[in-house]
């Protein structure tokens, strides 16, 4: 595999996932409103952290891992 096209994963890989993150917070909160809960902003801050760090942790872990891997080549 070229170092190439491990960038275009990677990169394909973070956006999907950031993408991903977006979705869910709306949804969270689609379905709050739906079923008529409370929103506080404690709530809403941590919902955001919690997702884009789960977000941007894999990408970085998974290209931490291909770089170590083929870093030889």
């Amino acid at each position: 595999m070229k170092k190439k096209n491990i960038g275009f994963i990677l990169f394909g890989i973070a956006g999907l996932e950031i993408i991903t993150g977006l979705i869910s917070f709306f949804v969270f909160l689609w379905i709050n409103e739906r079923l008529g809960l409370p929103i506080s902003r404690l709530t809403i801050i941590f919902r955001i952290t919690l997702t884009f760090s789960i977000t941007i942790s894999i990408p970085i872990i998974v290209g931490l891992i291909l770089v170590i891997k083929f870093r030889n080549e």
